[in-house]
């Protein structure tokens, strides 16, 4: 068992199951296969290796007692088997793809941040990584969001944000999910250590004006791009609250406060959580969804932040 153990630890999953499964048959031993296997499917789901992946998921169907682990296997394996991409043709690898800027292979994310489609964050306005320690354990906010009297408003990353916000967007909200997918994909190692993303609910309001939820469009992007599984119940609103767009921090956590529930908390107990939502200015809906999954007794919460509101004017500017 402590061969197979390091074996983990060097992330060689192929010798750990080798080590196992040369154990006496046992129910420890068994289910030690089976969490061992779990952890490897994250790992080849992660890496693209879909036939790894497949072999070690059953496995954790086959021989895991961990209920939740199972049903999230399973769920990674019903992903597998419709690998298909949530938008339903490739126009989305075009977009930005005429520009010549990018050092590296083109991405939509480069696009994003790229000074000809959108725009990098400003340094002096970046979120300090350890701001919203230890509610959040990791937060990811990788661009920049323009509107208003912004100078820069008409940038094609900003118009595609208020496009999806302003409704008639789910393609424009899949295609944004793709831009966060390629900076998960480039920038972190978070897609190696994710059970379950969480989309930030939306009110029934939005979703009435909408009919669609950002958030869970954008994490279904994510959620097919790595075959990790998206529950969008797992987190609900217990409550319609007012637009609290251009009010203080103080004031939205008054409103939001109490806001979040989590009605089943094995969904959440233990797991490591990806919250994903679209646009953060304070920070505090984020925080007040992050509160609530903490009363489950996650292992982690992680959140991604498509963007952050920012303005490149001042006053005397305008």
């Amino acid at each position: 068992m402590q061969s197979a153990q390091k074996a983990v630890q060097d992330g060689d999953f192929p010798e750990a199951v080798n080590y196992l499964k040369m154990a006496e048959p046992s129910k420890q031993r068994d289910e030690a296969l089976g969490n061992v296997s779990y952890d490897a499917g994250i790992f080849y789901c992660a890496q693209n290796k879909w036939a790894e992946a497949e072999q070690s998921l059953t496995t954790v169907g086959n021989l895991s007692q961990d209920k939740v682990k199972k049903d999230l296997a399973h769920q990674r394996l019903v992903l597998l088997k419709k690998p298909q991409h949530a938008l339903q043709n490739n126009e989305w690898k075009t977009v930005g793809r005429s520009c010549s800027n990018c050092a590296t292979q083109p991405n939509l994310f480069n696009c994003a941040v790229c000074s000809r489609y959108g725009h990098p964050m400003i340094e002096a306005e970046l979120i300090s990584p350890d701001a919203y320690c230890p509610v959040i354990d990791i937060l990811l906010v990788p661009a920049a969001y323009r509107s208003g009297y912004d100078k820069e408003r008409a940038n094609l990353f900003s118009r595609l944000i208020r496009l999806a916000k302003r409704g008639g967007g789910e393609t424009a909200s899949l295609i944004l999910g793709e831009m966060l997918a390629d900076y998960l994909e480039e920038k972190s190692d978070l897609r190696y250590k994710i059970d379950l993303i969480v989309p930030v609910p939306t009110s029934s309001d939005r979703l009435r004006r909408r009919g669609y939820s950002i958030p869970v469009l954008i994490g279904t992007s994510i959620s097919q791009r790595f075959r990790i599984p998206l529950s969008n119940n797992a987190l609900k609103l217990t409550r319609d609250t007012q637009d609290t767009r251009g009010l203080s921090a103080q004031n939205k956590q008054r409103i939001l406060q109490g806001a979040f529930t989590v009605d089943k908390p094995e969904m959440v107990k233990g797991l490591r959580i990806l919250l994903i939502d679209d646009i953060m200015t304070t920070g505090t809906t984020l925080l007040c969804s992050v509160k609530a999954l903490r009363l489950c007794n996650p292992q982690n919460v992680f959140a991604a932040v498509l963007a952050h509101t920012e303005h490149s004017w001042t006053w005397e500017d305008s």
